[in-house]
């Protein structure tokens, strides 16, 4: 009875053994499956930071090589500015100087005038000869002319200062297209440091997972072992195994629980690097739409280079504009400075002494009804060889730019002749 006893006693130990072991064999088999589980999880943590570094490596490559485009930009553009400024100095200095050498030369007309009508005055005693009349109309129709450029170079300052004013406003833009561009650039300076924490922390997490899995694996070769050495404690101590089986099932049962508490602790590291990707795909998509902000910034400044662009054609038109104004004034300039001298010249004659009767006779000529004798008849009529000679033609120097001007001075002439 006692040995019967002892062998059914016997036989429930090695049955309680088998499903112990069948228990282990199983927890191995569900803990190998979370490690490969775990493993994968982990390749793909590795390939998608792998990605995602390359890809904001690339993101911020392309925005410090657009930076400097924008920075080379804005220094050319800074340049043009300074050049455009320049040329509208010098323009308003010569715009200034013609204005002035204009009040010099209407001052200096009156004068002439004033000079005419004294001149004629002594010498007819009235001003309303018809070739001092004629050269009051020249000078009134130059004094007109003069009017006429002063306002046009006037229209053309206030056409200048227009573009300048534009200059000044295009720059401003381009600041604020400046300033925005660096609060774009912090932003994005702000979201790189963020990534650099979550990737920071998804490391240390990964660290974590690492310790935990390695203690893991430690604890259950301990356990392994625990059960192994148990098991053959067993084999040798078949008949006092009551209590020891006992003991072997709590120890299991907790080993049990420790391995689901470590599975619970690699799923929940499992969700927190969910978290940290949905994260990451968060700060693509923020990446994303200042991306988007940038192209838009960058469009505005493409816009406003093509304003200022059309501003320095228009004032390069008003430039040859204002050259071709100054080449005509200086034509102005040659007819007048021919009108003084032409003016000094008829001075002098009209000043010039009148001469007297010589006694030479062949001044002398008869008038009247030439007779048929000997000697003619008809009264003495004097010829002044001052006056015959005037009728020559005066040699005048030949100027391209004073043919009008030349031939209202032989006008005149005629008239008094």
């Amino acid at each position: 009875m006692g040995l019967l006893g002892k062998s059914k006693k016997v036989k429930e130990n090695e049955a309680e053994i088998a499903r112990l072991r069948q228990e282990l064999t199983n927890a191995n088999t569900r803990f190998g499956t979370a490690a490969a589980n775990s493993q994968s999880l982990k390749q793909r943590l590795d390939a998608l930071q792998v990605q995602y570094t390359g890809r904001e490596s690339r993101r911020v490559n392309e925005l410090q090589a657009r930076v400097k485009d924008l920075q080379q930009e804005k220094q050319a553009l800074q340049a043009s500015n300074a050049s455009l400024n320049k040329d509208l100095d010098v323009f308003r200095t010569k715009g200034q100087q013609r204005t002035l050498e204009v009040g010099t030369r209407d001052v200096a007309i009156q004068e002439l005038q004033q000079a005419l009508a004294r001149v004629d005055i002594q010498r007819f005693g009235t001003a309303a000869n018809s070739e001092v009349a004629d050269l009051l109309s020249i000078v009134h129709a130059q004094g007109a002319e003069l009017q006429r450029l002063e306002l046009s170079m006037q229209e053309k300052e206030r056409i200048l200062s227009s573009s300048a004013n534009d200059s000044a406003r295009k720059g401003r833009e381009l600041a604020e297209l400046q300033d925005q561009y660096t609060r774009v650039e912090k932003d994005f300076n702000r979201l790189r440091m963020e990534w650099q924490t979550c990737k920071e922390a998804n490391d240390e997490n990964q660290r974590k997972w690492t310790d935990t899995n390695r203690q893991h694996k430690t604890l259950l070769d301990s356990t392994r072992q625990a059960h192994r050495k148990e098991l053959g404690e067993a084999w040798e101590q078949m008949r006092s195994v009551t209590s020891e089986l006992e003991s072997l099932q709590a120890t299991v049962v907790e080993k049990e629980y420790l391995v689901l508490a470590k599975q619970r602790e690699i799923e929940d590291g499992n969700n927190q690097n969910e978290n940290l990707r949905q994260q990451i795909v968060d700060r693509d998509s923020q990446i994303a739409r200042l991306q988007h902000s940038l192209d838009e910034s960058n469009e505005i400044l493409a816009t406003a280079r093509l304003n200022l662009n059309q501003t320095r054609n228009q004032l390069n038109i008003e430039t040859r504009k204002a050259r071709t104004v100054s080449q005509e004034k200086a034509e102005r300039d040659k007819k007048i400075e021919f009108m003084q001298q032409q003016c000094v010249s008829m001075h002098l004659k009209l000043t010039a002494p009148k001469p007297t009767a010589p006694k030479n006779p062949k001044h002398w000529r008869r008038g009247g009804i030439a007779s048929r004798g000997p000697y003619p008849k008809g009264p003495m009529i004097w010829e002044n060889p001052v006056r015959s000679r005037a009728h020559a033609r005066p040699q005048i120097p030949s100027s391209d730019s004073s043919e009008v001007s030349q031939d209202a001075w032989w006008e005149a002439a005629e008239g008094s002749s």
